[in-house]
């Protein structure tokens, strides 16, 4: 990943970039970021499969603020718990033009949950969110909930393989 990273320092027209099950851990991450944060044509980033852990996602959050094109961010089954969680808010707060958001298969929880639904709440043209076996439960909707009332653009919302119960449907229902 050193090569790479040097490789999208040079690049000033890359716009999507599939790195999909790449053995990308903590230390190649902070190589990667490198380049990430001066991609500011970078349309689609796909991370998924990699063990990024709550470092790797803290400075992957890092780099996001250099990508003001970002619309589609793909990172399922990342290893992204709630504090990893806390730490891709703050990059992802900073991204006004993200429409597709997947963050499948990471154990986000409650806490996890409750720092995304602030995000969503600054999130205007979000159309797909999907959160497949995410770990949320009906407490964990409520504060999802609060998030998704403010999402008037959203098309697509994927919950699926989550215990949501009838209290976290009624969540969702109102």
């Amino acid at each position: 990943t050193r090569h790479l990273a040097t490789v999208l320092r040079g690049s000033h027209a890359l716009t999507d970039l599939i790195l999909r099950d790449c053995g990308i851990k903590t230390t190649a991450m902070s190589y990667l970021c490198e380049g990430l944060s001066t991609l500011s044509t970078l349309r689609v980033l796909n991370l998924s499969v990699n063990s990024l852990g709550t470092e790797g996602t803290r400075q992957l959050s890092t780099a996001l603020r250099g990508c003001h094109a970002l619309t589609d961010l793909y990172m399922e089954r990342c290893g992204i718990e709630s504090t990893a969680m806390s730490h891709l808010c703050e990059g992802l707060s900073t991204l006004s033009t993200l429409r597709v958001l997947n963050l499948s298969y990471n154990s986000l929880g409650t806490e996890g949950t409750k720092h995304l639904a602030t995000v969503l709440r600054g999130s205007h043209d979000l159309t797909d969110l999907v959160l497949q076996g995410c770990g949320i439960e009906s407490t964990a909707m409520t504060h999802l909930c609060e998030g998704l009332s403010t999402l008037s653009t959203l098309r697509v919302l994927n919950l699926s393989y989550n215990c949501l119960g009838t209290e976290g449907t009624r969540h969702l229902a109102t």
